[in-house]
């Protein structure tokens, strides 16, 4: 278990590292031109990598929840609805005070603590949660609304996620207690060739990649350069 909680701690830890610089492609800097030279050095491998750091981050949570779920009862003892749903309510009654404050920070201070020619431009990330706050507050905005431009911080999905998945484990849980173990093995093959077909098809339509593109130019730095020299002033 000390493995996998070091692991949990790792995880965190890369994906605020590596996200870093997907968040500073929002933000201006003085050497855009820096930014291609990294791009086609080795290491810049570690940075794409973080794509796949919440996957990782759910499965060794998923481990660490199902074990911390199983390990108290005795031998022979199967886990009971009202434990599954204590298990789940302690997770959001964990995570809710915190989201809240988030959402109060993002609609009442984060617009109150910044300046400037380019101001605007941020202030307009935080416009959502004036209307669509509430899909924060009970964990659904990485699913509605739809597009990311109208979500209430979209960057912070991994939490609603989070939710989602504790709520489904003791659900897949039960099925493993309650069922046959060959009825219970066609229900996880099946989600798991749902899962792999639906990320396929996902992939294909949008043409999204396994990972992130980065051929899109610098993305502030451009609008900033258009804003100040292309934009006659007399």
């Amino acid at each position: 278990m000390k493995v996998f909680n070091g692991l949990i701690g790792f995880f965190l830890l890369y994906a605020i590292w590596g996200n870093t610089y997907f968040f500073s492609w929002y933000g201006l800097y003085d050497n855009p031109e820096g930014v291609i030279s990294m791009r086609q050095g080795f290491g810049f491998v570690l940075i794409t990598g973080v794509a796949f750091v919440a996957s990782l981050l759910f499965f060794t949570q998923g481990f660490v929840s199902t074990f911390s779920l199983m390990s108290n009862k005795p031998e022979g003892e199967d886990v009971t609805v009202m434990e599954c749903l204590m298990f789940v309510v302690k997770r959001i009654v964990k995570l809710l005070p915190f989201n809240l404050f988030i959402i109060g920070f993002a609609v009442c201070l984060a617009p109150n603590m910044g300046g400037g020619p380019f101001w605007d431009h941020y202030l307009k990330t935080f416009e959502p949660c004036k209307s669509n706050w509430w899909t924060n507050a009970v964990f659904i905005h990485n699913i509605y609304p739809a597009a990311f431009d109208e979500k209430c911080m979209g960057w912070t999905w991994i939490i609603s996620c989070y939710v989602q998945l504790t709520i489904l484990l003791p659900i897949f849980l039960m099925v493993f207690v309650k069922l046959p173990r060959v009825i219970s093995g066609i229900f996880y093959a099946l989600i798991i060739i749902g899962s792999m077909a639906f990320n396929i098809w996902y992939i294909m339509d949008q043409e999204t990649g396994l990972i992130g593109r980065f051929d899109n130019g610098f993305y502030l730095n451009n609008a900033f350069l258009e804003q100040v020299f292309m934009k006659p002033w007399f």
